[in-house]
């Protein structure tokens, strides 16, 4: 195991490369510049910003300084020598005035975090129920109302389920704030939502994954349930909570633990319509500020968060799978 996880560490590496690569190239190939604005720039001006950002280098050696930013080797245009520090440096954003990406990422990120964990949370506790009770009572009134459900869930995008509960939970029973954080804990930029005012944007990121989560359990569960052990286990006279906890349950995760990684990803990364809808100030969208006023050093930061989170949380779950099936073995 030890070995195997070794071995996907190191392909992480030039997997990640490759992703900010193929990124840096789409993002230079768009039209326009970081300082395209209705309002013209005096040249002056636009030519000692593109000389503080870097932009007047040919596009080989701006790709050279971002790669080498990537292993901490930042390049000083002052001095014409290269600094280095032991992470990686995304530079400056063009957006925000004298902030570092860096530091954006680390205040969005706590947020997006809090956010994404108590949206999968809700989805795993309330999918899991459903897709448990579903396939114990499969061809039932309940088997057919759950899934119905999970239909719902699919069918319905974020951007018609956040300002629905907007409307019944914030503007009409005044239970919830529409579009305000409340903060459990601040600590200079490092800032906590409280429940509260993630309750909306939680449920509606959670929609779509009960849905999943409820029929890849369903399904998971029916074929579990035809094995011969649990027919054994039944045989024996266990309790048929016994059964299903104990002995169905274990097999019948093994679709919802695959489908985690990719999900706990897009969660932690934050969604990008449910944080514009709900005004949280989140990764995702910090995402669409960069795309939209040509941050290329933001966009290039959150990307590299993007590409890392996805690999680390999928590697996770290879592991998580090796435990729940003693079958899977990894050299």
């Amino acid at each position: 195991m030890l070995r195997f996880v070794l071995r996907r560490l190191i392909v992480m590496i030039p997997l990640v490369l490759l992703v900010l690569t193929i990124t840096f190239f789409m993002i230079n190939l768009a039209p326009g510049s970081p300082f395209s604005r209705q309002r013209r720039l005096p040249p002056e001006i636009e030519a000692n910003l593109n000389a503080k950002y870097g932009f007047d280098q040919p596009r080989m050696v701006q790709y050279g300084r971002f790669m080498a930013r990537i292993f901490g080797f930042v390049y000083d245009p002052q001095t014409g020598h290269y600094t280095w520090h032991p992470y990686p440096d995304f530079g400056d954003s063009t957006k925000y005035v004298d902030r570092r990406v860096n530091d954006i990422i680390k205040e969005a990120l706590p947020v997006s975090t809090v956010l994404g964990l108590t949206a999968y949370q809700i989805a795993l506790f309330v999918g899991l129920a459903l897709g448990i009770l579903s396939s114990l009572r499969q061809n039932s009134w309940l088997d057919y109302l759950t899934m119905s459900v999970a239909v719902f869930g699919v069918s319905v995008p974020n951007f018609v389920l956040g300002p629905l509960l907007v409307i019944i939970f914030s503007l009409t029973l005044y239970w919830f704030p529409a579009a305000r954080m409340e903060w459990a804990f601040e600590w200079g930029n490092f800032r906590i939502p409280t429940l509260r005012s993630l309750f909306l944007p939680a449920i509606t990121l959670s929609a779509i994954y009960i849905a999943y989560i409820a029929r890849m359990t369903r399904s998971g569960m029916l074929e579990t349930l035809r094995q011969d052990y649990i027919r054994t286990a039944r045989a024996k006279g266990l309790p048929e909570w016994r059964v299903v906890v104990g002995h169905a349950l274990r097999g019948g995760l093994l679709p919802v633990v695959s489908f985690t990684g990719p999900a706990l990803a897009d969660l932690l990364a934050g969604t990008i319509v449910v944080e514009t809808i709900f005004s949280v100030p989140g990764l995702g969208r910090y995402f669409i500020d960069a795309a939209n006023n040509r941050d290329y050093f933001l966009l290039l930061g959150i990307t590299a968060f993007f590409a890392i989170a996805l690999m680390i949380l999928n590697l996770l779950v290879d592991i998580a799978y090796a435990y729940l099936d003693p079958r899977i073995k990894y050299r």
